[in-house]
């Protein structure tokens, strides 16, 4: 189980500028077309609205018309189309982000936060820093603005974890002078497997025009399984090297000890076989039989699916010409059963698991935002709130010969 309760501030002020309209922070302005024919995605790489290719940084970013038309809702899709981004991954929710290879030494994904790895990729939703050991927050991306990728250390602008980089969601904010909704569904089978259905939608409502305006989103997405836990038996070994009778167990300290212990303990005959004893000063061991289980009540086809639900709601109030808050609020549950990988040896698309595999992921995500202007002076203040909450069950027969407390278990 893993927990997360943030709260996080920052004070900016941009260095002075010519005298002009203000640029307010985290909002896109309108697209310019260049003698190509090409829309600049402006960004806010460095704390100013500006063309994604006129800043003098490494810079990606996907516009949120190209999200919705390439269908990019979650992060697995969304890394497939960004260069030189890669995941880690165990499935939805449990994912390391690495952009140019860049890494630690980190142990396994599901116990990562135990032995204390950070993360060297911060991930963003506008200004909330979402990072976690292990377990990055896996937005589902509807309704964005753009996804912006920053390659390489990114200084005080971004704080701890961005060592290697930033991964930031930026949402679309609320048009204060125009009322829209739309929405989107779509359907999806898998060879095999069971389908998929999704849909999402939104709805923008100015309340005072040209300076108050809401923003709503809501989406719902579920994705069959098609991986299938078939059924099984384990017996679990005494120790990895303890297949042969009379030798006694290796490479566990633990499991070296007791066998010890028990030779100069008992030297009983069992069946006219000496159970344990010396020879020659050589001590002669047998390990011990254990238990055989099965699977039998896990047993099922297509069983890692996931699920995820959730909205958004933002508000942006304009104070005055130089003057604005935003404020947007987020809310999301994700559900997975089952595992996301598979086991060859057992079959294709096919394992064997003797326990619950889940995961229950929740997460509240609060920012605001004030944008206003002193003199020559942009004056930007950002703040979020995270609360992140994931409880995962994981099965761990397979590990059962590993570890010195082992025996136990």
């Amino acid at each position: 189980m893993k927990g997360s309760l943030r709260l996080s501030s920052a004070l900016v002020a941009i260095s002075m500028m010519g005298a002009g309209n203000s640029v307010a922070w985290a909002q896109e302005a309108a697209a310019e077309e260049d003698n190509a024919g090409v829309a600049d995605i402006v960004v806010t790489a460095t704390r100013r609205s500006e063309a994604a290719n006129k800043i003098p940084l490494a810079i990606q970013a996907l516009g949120g018309d190209t999200l919705s038309n390439l269908n990019i809702t979650k992060l697995d899709k969304l890394v497939e189309n960004l260069p030189n981004v890669r995941t880690a991954s165990r499935g939805p929710g449990a994912s390391s982000i690495f952009i140019r290879g860049l890494s630690t030494d980190s142990p396994g994904l599901q116990i990562a936060g135990t032995a204390g790895a950070q993360p060297t990729v911060a991930l963003y939703v506008n200004d909330a820093p979402a990072s976690l050991v292990g377990r990055n927050l896996d937005i589902y991306a509807v309704d964005l603005q753009r996804v912006e990728v920053l390659a390489g250390p990114q200084g005080t602008l971004f704080g701890a974890s961005a060592m290697g980089g930033a991964l930031r969601y930026i949402t679309n904010k609320p048009d204060l002078n125009k009322v829209s909704a739309g929405f989107n569904a779509s359907y999806a089978m898998t060879r095999y497997g069971d389908d998929s259905v999704a849909g999402d939608a939104f709805l923008n409502l100015p309340i005072v025009e040209d300076k108050l305006a809401l923003r709503v989103v809501v989406y719902a997405d579920r994705q069959g399984g098609y991986i299938d836990n078939v059924p099984g038996t384990y017996q679990m070994p005494f120790n990895a090297n303890a297949g042969v009778a009379g030798a006694l167990p290796t490479g566990n300290p633990l499991l070296v000890m007791r066998a010890i212990q028990a030779c100069q303990q008992s030297v009983t005959l069992v069946g006219g076989v000496r159970s344990c004893g010396t020879s020659g000063g050589a001590y002669l061991y047998n390990a011990p039989t254990r238990q055989t289980i099965n699977n039998d009540s896990f047993v099922e086809e297509n069983y890692n699916d996931a699920t995820y639900r959730g909205g958004r709601a933002a508000l942006t109030f304009k104070l005055s010409d130089d003057w604005s808050i935003d404020l947007m609020h987020m809310r999301q549950q994700l559900d997975t059963d089952g595992v996301f990988d598979y086991e060859p040896d057992v079959g294709d698309l096919k394992v064997t698991k003797f326990d619950k595999n889940t995961l229950d992921d929740k997460a509240d995500v609060t920012t605001w935002a004030l944008n206003g202007r002193l003199g020559m002076l942009d004056f930007i203040y950002t703040g979020s709130y995270l609360n992140h909450r994931a409880e995962q069950y994981a099965d761990y027969a397979g590990y059962s010969n590993i570890g010195l407390y082992v025996p136990y278990y």
